[in-house]
């Protein structure tokens, strides 16, 4: 009680052996024998970590991560922060299809929460698709980079060409000139503001022709280095 860690479990009498720590008797992890406090993997440490959340989160991740590949490690944490932070974005059901350095695509279902009365996807909808692509480009660097960066869209034009009457799917392939911005903000200390480009496109329906273009500048500013957790 009023402990934040995991009880220590010892099945015998018998002393630890030396270095750092020795299996328990339930063969759930190891036993510090100097913090007297349980490291267990998996789901139990999970348990462990739920008093910090984003901890945790950053924890299934990575845990995850391995296994499913990068673009769907990435679309689980945007799918979680979203969910705690941005409630439109998960609401709407934006999912990461691919993601990389150069380019971010992501993709919005058409369904009764993101079409409008004439059965195609509501223009805030689409909206919301090219803001999470070019900030995925920016929130990806960010964290690459180590430092505290503050970013924003100051303006957004967009061109409506078709009605996007299928799943759409939203591209951003200005991946160089984000890298480009923070290095610049990084050895000026200014700010930088640069345009970044989204198409907008509905495969099944349309094939490659774009059912709506975007053009957002995006404000970047390196604050300094992030502080080590």
């Amino acid at each position: 009680m009023g402990h934040s860690r995991c009880p220590s479990k010892r099945t015998t009498s018998e002393p630890p052996p030396s270095g750092n720590g020795h299996e328990n008797g339930f063969g759930l992890g190891k036993v510090n024998a100097q913090r007297n406090s349980l490291v267990v993997p998996g789901a139990f440490s999970l348990l462990c970590e739920m008093r910090y959340p984003w901890r945790m989160l950053r924890s299934l991740t990575n845990r995850l991560g391995s296994a499913l590949g990068e673009s769907r490690k990435a679309d689980l944490f945007l799918r979680a922060f979203a969910f705690v932070k941005i409630p439109m974005i998960f609401w709407v059901g934006a999912r990461i299809v691919e993601i990389d350095d150069e380019r971010c695509v992501v993709r919005i279902p058409l369904k009764r929460r993101t079409r409008n009365h004439l059965r195609s996807m509501y223009f805030g909808v689409l909206m919301v698709g090219a803001d999470v692509a070019g900030g995925l480009m920016a929130f990806r660097r960010a964290q690459q980079s180590g430092r505290r960066i503050s970013f924003a869209f100051k303006s957004a034009d967009a061109r409506f060409l078709k009605r996007a009457e299928h799943d759409t799917f939203f591209e951003c392939r200005d991946g160089a000139v984000v890298a480009e911005m923070f290095d610049e903000s990084a050895r000026t200390g200014a700010r930088v503001n640069r345009p970044v480009h989204v198409v907008a496109t509905t495969p099944a329906k349309l094939g490659s022709e774009p059912v709506a273009e975007f053009a957002m500048t995006l404000s970047v500013k390196v604050l300094g280095e992030r502080p080590s957790p």
